[in-house]
């Protein structure tokens, strides 16, 4: 987890704005609602009271209004200066890699344990 949290500081933390933003919209929020859909799935199964996944329920609704406020923002930034899209899918390719890892990290933990 600290190494997720890591990647997304340092993207948003850095000068170029578009990297911060390809990390924040296209490499978390517009993704969230896709994945922690898949993740409540999977807790429902394994009948998880509903109650604990409140977590993702928020998250499914408000990360996908934030991708598209941020979206609004990357288009009239792209429409400014073009080349400012290499920034932008840097930042992403940056978080998703992050979120990957963070992700087969808790299945490898996972499996191990049983």
């Amino acid at each position: 987890m600290q190494a997720l949290v890591d990647t997304m500081l340092d993207r948003c933390r850095g000068p170029r704005a578009m990297v911060g933003l390809g990390a924040l919209c296209l490499g978390a929020e517009a993704i969230v609602p896709e994945v922690y859909t898949a993740i409540l799935s999977g807790f429902e199964a394994v009948r998880e009271p509903r109650q604990n996944l409140e977590f993702f329920t928020i998250h499914i609704v408000g990360d996908d209004e934030h991708a598209v406020t941020m979206r609004e923002i990357i288009l009239r930034e792209l429409a400014r200066e073009p080349r400012r899209r290499l920034d932008l899918e840097y930042g992403a390719a940056r978080a998703i890699t992050a979120h990957v890892s963070f992700f087969e990290t808790i299945s490898q933990r996972s499996s191990a344990g049983r």
